[in-house]
């Protein structure tokens, strides 16, 4: 049985195809090149994904808390201004509240 190494490759988009056949000792270094430029390559791509990925993940938990904060606040904006707005905490018309009369008299009164 022998070790045969084929690849094919073109010079340009139209261009003419190249093929090449090694054999022997050739087919196993071709073999091992290939190999290990495509776990070079393949290590680079996963890295930089990984660290696409991370930093689109970072970017997502930050503007969530950014958002969930903000609907936090708005909330409780709302709820306070909604407890002062109650009627129990409005003048009540029939109280024997005494009325603030104005300190100085005004010109009807004299």
């Amino acid at each position: 049985m022998a070790l045969i190494y084929q690849t094919e490759y073109r010079l340009w988009p139209r261009g003419t195809t190249v093929t090449r056949t090694y054999g022997g000792l050739r087919a196993l270094v071709a073999i091992a090149i290939d190999l290990m430029l495509a776990l070079i390559f393949g290590v680079f791509g996963l890295v930089f994904g990984l660290a696409w990925c991370s930093l689109w993940l970072a970017w997502h938990l930050c503007r969530l808390t950014v958002l969930a904060a903000r609907d936090v606040v708005v909330t409780l904006a709302r709820f306070v201004g909604e407890v002062i707005a109650l009627p129990w905490r409005a003048a009540r018309p029939n109280s024997n509240r005494s009325v603030n009369k104005p300190i100085l008299a005004s010109f009807d009164e004299l």
